[in-house]
């Protein structure tokens, strides 16, 4: 749509197969097959509608709240609408509200969401109805009000992806870390833990391990808890017991026995694959040390970051050589599965395919592919990584000729039946190559620098 408060407040919308009336409406415009929109935050407008508020007084509504509450009034075919701007509960409310009535919409998407009592927010979700309809990217809350919505309430936080919380004190993080624990529904895929006063005590640090060992839909943890210590021990075994977390900012007082430990976890992970670590000089020193000496058999992680480690020059470019060698697997596997017939690409794949969570990505970036087809890329891949198990290992099969068995040292003389392989039919010879990897083939270094 053109004209109107689009041009003045700078929202975009988008809209897939749709029908405009004669009189090109706003309301006709949205007439037709299944549509999506967009709103991103508007710069202010020269109009200030206002509504009655409860006593009768004016109450100030922001013209692209209003705007959005009425074509949700008239829509008959919009399907998702994607709200990318800063609201306040009141606001949020009116649009729950009207999300209620509008028969077709199935989604709701809020960017983010600043409050600092979750409760309100939730109240309006169940009194409207509309909690199945509600998704929440970011959401930045105190983390005691987390509590009363489990306990007092018999329900889970609001239905959020990213969730921000800031902790007071030991009994607002242990409660938190307590109800994202019993949280049935898994939905917070992002956690960040703020707190640069907060001195741990051993009950909160043995529950936050409690819930980082077992949750299962955590993909991101940002933790701030610079005054971790002594109980840093009890964070880093629920740390190490997670298969889920992919990106990690952790900030605080470690050990070196956490050192230990932590590395441990990061050389067997096949999940995480960035990391950004704060702490002593020390202590980061000891990270990067010992990770120099356990990478170089492990091939997840892509991005690292760590602070205070510039007494540790040799084993830092070591660290960063393996990270920056993992990053390019994951690109010669997005080739191989995107065609690509090098060696060194089919080596790629063999070594992060089908497990590195950023593969898919980054086959969906070359490739401009949806997920749908990038996916059947990677099912393509690994049938064609055997059927040209030949080709890719640089063998031809026809001229395949082995070594002259050594003489029998056993005193049985020729009675010792052998069998080469260049002597063993095409069959028998494929079948025992889907056992083989292209890595499995010895390769010289004049035939590295060719391919």
């Amino acid at each position: 749509m053109k004209g109107g408060p689009a041009e003045k407040g700078g929202y975009k919308e988008y809209l897939d197969n749709h029908k405009m009336g004669d009189a090109g409406s706003p309301a006709d415009g949205l007439e037709g097959e299944a549509t999506e929109v967009l709103w991103e935050e508007a710069a202010s407008d020269a109009r200030e509608p206002s509504t009655e508020g409860d006593e009768g007084e004016k109450v100030r509504l922001p013209w692209h709240i209003e705007t959005l509450v009425e074509a949700l009034k008239c829509t008959t075919s919009l399907r998702c609408l994607d709200v990318d701007c800063n609201l306040t509960l009141r606001e949020v409310r009116l649009l729950l509200e009207a999300a209620r009535d509008c028969a077709s919409l199935k989604e709701l998407h809020i960017a983010s969401l600043h409050l600092t009592n979750l409760e309100p927010f939730c109240q309006a979700l169940e009194e409207t109805g509309t909690a199945h309809k509600v998704k929440v990217r970011s959401c930045t809350s105190s983390a005691q009000y987390l509590v009363p919505l489990v306990i007092g309430m018999e329900k889970a936080p609001p239905p959020v992806g990213q969730l921000r919380l800031n902790c007071v004190d030991n009994k607002s993080l242990h409660d938190a870390c307590w109800a994202l624990s019993n949280d049935s529904s898994q939905h917070v895929t992002s956690l960040h833990l703020h707190s640069t006063t907060l001195c741990v005590e051993s009950d909160a640090a043995q529950e936050l391990g409690s819930y980082l060992a077992s949750t299962q839909c955590l993909r991101e943890l940002d933790l701030k808890l610079p005054k971790l210590s002594p109980w840093s021990d009890l964070v880093v075994a629920g740390l190490a017991q997670n298969n889920s977390i992919q990106k990690l900012k952790i900030k605080g007082i470690f050990t070196s026995a956490d050192v230990g430990v932590l590395c441990d976890w990061l050389t067997e992970s096949q999940r995480l694959h960035n990391l950004e670590f704060w702490s002593t000089s020390t202590i980061a020193g000891l990270l990067v040390d010992t990770l120099a000496e356990s990478l170089e058999e492990s091939y997840a992680l892509t991005r690292i970051k760590v602070v205070e480690c510039w007494k540790n020059k040799l084993p830092w470019q070591r660290v960063k050589s393996l990270v920056r060698r993992n990053a390019g697997l994951v690109q010669c596997a997005a080739g191989f599965a995107l065609g690509s017939e090098l060696t060194r690409a089919a080596l790629g794949y063999e070594l992060v395919a089908p497990w590195h969570p950023q593969l898919l990505g980054a086959i969906q970036c070359m490739g401009s592919l949806t997920q749908v087809e990038a996916e059947k890329r990677m099912k393509s891949a690994a049938r064609r990584i055997h059927s040209k198990f030949w080709q890719l290992a640089g063998i031809v099969y026809e001229e395949l000729v082995c070594h002259e068995l050594p003489p029998d040292t056993c005193g049985d003389g020729p009675t010792r039946q052998s069998v080469q392989l260049d002597q063993l039919p095409s069959r028998i010879l494929e079948h025992i190559c889907s056992y083989l990897k292209v890595s499995d083939v010895l390769v010289t270094k004049s035939a590295t620098r060719q391919q």
